[in-house]
């Protein structure tokens, strides 16, 4: 039987209720606790979170409340949301960075007191029953579950409606999440190919390993090591010629690459050297901006090598949703495109500002 879903306000006298765009995850100085905060600085709670996640576009947070040792959503206006069951287990990435997964297209992997494997929602419900070995994050429209192990394992792709197709492929060895509705499988041997979102291979496991698409995009390498980008279809853009190659970023056009025997150097989507001057490439362009250094300060240049902000910090944290955490004097606040302080320097450790619908 399904527990009742909970809402329960939290009341501060410095909080008013305001309607949100964008809220950050930050944790103050001298506090070993997050809080959140727009981009007025205003506090949604005092802080008090040692476990906790960004809000999602759906207006909600993961956060762990320490006394009842329990996972909870806090909501934009500040009250606290209770799942319908309780979250034994957060699905712990393995390519992505390390830590814990989050929401993802509006679904959270769960495991449940069965000590198996599902999804919940943004309002708290179980949205897929726990019913598997391991889970994904959900994709575009689909994520990858399975059951079983070793070579007896079964692995599914499953839709928001709980719906599974199972994947019959010979030497299938591994399944990763899925981004712009492709999903890269390997095969034992490490070779690389695409399904779509059918479970329909696209583009046949030739490689010796293969990105994620961004912007239609994606990098492959060959077996003899030489790398690529190549479209939906499998047909090179840019001819495999390079030994390092990052994403293309989907604004800018532009991707990090190292030709064989070669210097990191930046490209655009037709092949093409994109001359930056006065800069060391040794960043990707997130966003349409990219982070580059001049002596010993940071700033943002553009895809004509001009600086779009001037290196005068000591960290940065790349564009999201028009702000970019930057650090001065040992602390960390927020600016705009032009350089310009949102928030001042004032907080030990930051995360990105996100939209909140």
């Amino acid at each position: 039987m399904k527990k009742t879903i909970l809402a329960i306000a939290l009341v501060f006298n410095f909080l008013e209720v305001f309607p949100q765009s964008y809220l950050a995850m930050v944790r103050p100085a001298n506090s070993d606790e997050w809080t959140y905060v727009d981009i007025n600085g205003n506090q949604l709670v005092k802080p008090r979170y040692r476990k906790c996640f960004s809000f999602v576009p759906e207006g909600v947070a993961l956060v762990y409340n320490e006394e009842t040792l329990n996972y909870e959503l806090l909501k934009a206006d500040g009250t606290i949301l209770i799942p319908e069951e309780k979250i034994v287990a957060l699905k712990m990435r393995s390519d992505f960075g390390g830590g814990s997964f989050d929401f993802s297209n509006g679904m959270l992997p769960v495991k449940l007191g069965n000590y198996k494997w599902g999804y919940m929602n943004t309002k708290g419900e179980v949205a897929i029953e726990a019913e598997f070995d391991d889970v994904g994050p959900f994709g575009s429209n689909v994520a990858i579950a399975s059951n079983g192990l070793g070579t007896s394992t079964r692995r599914y792709l499953i839709n928001r409606k709980g719906e599974k197709t199972l994947i019959e492929m010979d030497k299938l060895k591994e399944l990763k999440p899925f981004q712009e509705e492709m999903g890269v499988f390997y095969l034992r041997g490490r070779k690389a190919g695409f399904i779509n979102e059918n479970g329909d291979i696209v583009i046949n496991p030739v490689f010796k390993s293969v990105g994620y698409f961004s912007g239609g995009v994606a990098w492959a390498k060959l077996i003899d090591g030489r790398i690529g980008f190549m479209d939906k279809k499998g047909d090179w853009v840019v001819l495999p010629i390079f030994e390092v190659a990052k994403d293309f970023d989907p604004i800018s056009g532009i991707a990090l690459v190292r030709p064989v025997d070669g210097k990191y150097q930046y490209i655009n989507l037709k092949g093409e050297k994109i001359s930056v001057p006065g800069t060391a490439p040794y960043h990707s362009f997130v966003n349409g901006a990219c982070i580059g250094r001049s002596e010993s300060y940071y700033g943002f240049y553009g895809s004509d090598g001009n600086w779009m902000v001037e290196p005068k910090f000591e960290g940065l944290r790349n564009f999201k949703n028009g702000y970019a955490a930057a650090k001065l004097n040992g602390l960390w606040g927020y600016i705009d495109k032009n350089g310009d302080w949102v928030l001042k320097p004032q907080f030990a450790a930051v995360k990105d500002f996100e939209r909140v619908d």
